[in-house]
């Protein structure tokens, strides 16, 4: 009878550790896929922060051609301007020569030339700014 107690016991004992076991394993598969879960929750989070520093600095981008296009087309309006100054000049050099005042035609040409020379100062500073923005971007 003893005997048979103690089989009883020992089966008892071995169906619990199987129990055990068999829970631990269940465990472990679980924290698996649960650590599992958190990598790809991870890796999404990572990805959508790539994304984020991508747009951002895309748009960084973005926004310094639009200021460097600005400038640009504010020196192309200057240059337009100095050009309709210097027309303006020219063609009242030829008013002035035509009605042969050859005084008032040489101050009318220095103020041509010097208005030229303007011109071509800040065309050579909108060249100058234009390569350092090219070279910049």
């Amino acid at each position: 009878q003893e005997a048979a107690q103690l089989r009883a016991r020992e089966r008892e004992a071995r169906e619990m550790a199987a129990r055990a076991t068999k829970l631990a394993v269940q465990q472990q598969r679980q924290q698996a896929k649960e650590a599992e879960r958190l990598l790809r929750e991870q890796a999404k989070a990572a990805e959508r922060l790539a994304r984020d520093e991508a747009k951002r600095q895309l748009k960084e981008e973005a926004r310094r051609l639009k200021e460097a296009e600005r400038r640009l087309r504010e020196e192309a309006k200057a240059e337009e301007r100095e050009a309709r100054e210097v027309t303006r000049c020219l063609l009242d050099l030829l008013r002035v020569v035509e009605a042969g005042a050859a005084r008032e035609a040489r101050l009318v040409a220095a103020e041509t030339v010097r208005l030229q020379a303007r011109a071509d100062k800040a065309r050579r500073a909108a060249e100058r700014t234009a390569e350092r923005e090219a070279r910049d971007a």
